[in-house]
This record gives C-alpha cells, structure tokens and sequence, in this order.
C-alpha cells in the first residue's frame, strides 16, 4: 500500500508538473489576449469620444454657416485674381471709372503665419465723385483689401477725366 501512495503521489506531481508547463505558455497568451482587447476596447473608445467631438463640431459649423462662408470669401485660398479682377472690374463700372491698368506688383509671404499679400496697382480715370464712390465698394468689399496708398493727377483743361492710381495689399490664405 505504501508503494501504491508513493506512485499515486509521483503521478500527482508528474501531472501538475506537466499541466503546468504545458498551461503556463497558454495562460500567458490568454493574458496578453486579454490585455490587447482591454487596450483596443480604449482605443476604440477615444475614437468613438473624437469622432462625437467631431460630430459636434460639424453641427456647431453648420449653425455658423454664414459666417464661415464670410471667412472664406473675406481670405480666400490663394489671390483668387478672378474673382478681385471680376469685382474690380463691375465695381468700376458700377461707379462710373474707367479701368486703364492693373498691375501685380508683388507677394508678401511669410512663414510665422498662414496668409499671404498681394501687392497690386490699379490705374483708372473718372471724376472726383465716382473716385470716391469706387472707394468705398472697396472698402465695404468682404475680401480684405488694404489700400496704401493713392496718387492722382488732373489736367489743366476743364472736363477731362482725373487719373487715379491706387496701391492694394490684397490679403488670402497660403496655397
């Protein structure tokens, strides 16, 4: 009998020996399983709290919709020269000026920020009044539009059209 409990004892080491080595490398794949799934369940999570933050944002952009369109037509991507030239262009007529040279004079750019200056001249002739109306549909134009400076010069003969030079800074976005 003693022989039988020392064989039925060695059996029971041998087996926990055994089961241990061949469950441990299994136990230790569940484990890491385990925390690979809790890592992507996290992961998962903050996209699902960014993708709400986005949502959010998309809603309160919507709701603004006006004024980001204002933004986008007040510093448009790149000089947009169509669309300046094309309101310069029914301004002036508009304001009874005559349009006689457009000239792009020159880029600012810097890299501390993301917009650029456009430098331009425009040459036209009218009278002092529709100069001044011209003036202003610049002024309350959306695009932002610096005018530096302003030159004219008349003629010594009655009737003739004054000559009016204007210096912008056009200002856009970086492309």
């Amino acid at each position: 009998m003693k022989y039988s409990t020392t064989i039925i004892l060695i059996s029971v080491i041998i087996t926990i020996l055994i089961s241990g080595i061949l469950l441990v490398p299994t136990l230790i794949k569940f484990t890491d399983k385990k925390t690979s799934i809790a890592e992507a369940r996290a992961q998962l999570e903050n996209q699902n709290e960014f993708i709400a933050q986005l949502k959010e944002t998309e809603l309160k952009l919507m709701e603004n919709v006006e004024i980001v369109s204002k933004i986008e037509n007040a510093l448009p991507l790149g000089p947009d020269a169509a669309s300046l030239l094309d309101f310069l262009d029914e301004s002036a007529g508009r304001n009874g000026v005559n349009l006689e040279d457009i000239t792009w004079l020159d880029r600012n750019t810097t890299t501390e920020t993301r917009v650029e200056e456009y430098l331009m001249s425009i040459g036209f002739s009218g009278s002092y009044y529709s100069f001044i109306n011209f003036i202003n549909d610049i002024e309350k134009s959306s695009r932002i539009i610096d005018i530096n400076q302003i030159e004219f010069s008349s003629s010594n003969e009655a009737g003739l059209p004054i000559q009016f030079k204007l210096y912008l800074k056009i200002h856009s976005y970086k492309e």
